[in-house]
């Protein structure tokens, strides 16, 4: 991932699999944002969205939270009287209430 401020080169840092900067945060209040990362991966009538928090401090990705798949959409196909309906069904996974993000 590459970041600018404007016009200007920041950074470059490898993140895995994750194209999409859904939010920035500066949750520790240190000047630095987080950025909480998404990918959306789609195959075979089912597509998936993940999420994951990062740090990114002196050049380097600290995952903060893998909250791994967040919302799962499925695409089935239906047969009525002859003709053909797309029927989609869509699940959002949270994670758990009580687990705190460290910053």
């Amino acid at each position: 991932m590459v970041i600018y401020n404007g016009d200007h080169y920041v950074l470059d840092v490898p993140i895995k699999d994750y194209s999409l900067i859904l939010k920035t945060f500066d949750l520790n209040r240190d000047g630095v944002n987080e950025l909480l990362l998404g990918n959306v991966y789609a195959q075979s009538g089912t597509t998936m969205q993940s999420a994951e928090l990062v740090d990114i401090n002196k050049g380097k990705a600290r995952v903060l939270r893998d909250f791994g798949t967040v919302i799962r959409i499925i695409v089935e196909q239906m047969t009525r009287v002859g003709r053909s309906a797309l029927q989609s069904s869509s699940r959002v996974l949270l994670p758990p209430a009580n687990s705190p993000i460290i910053v």
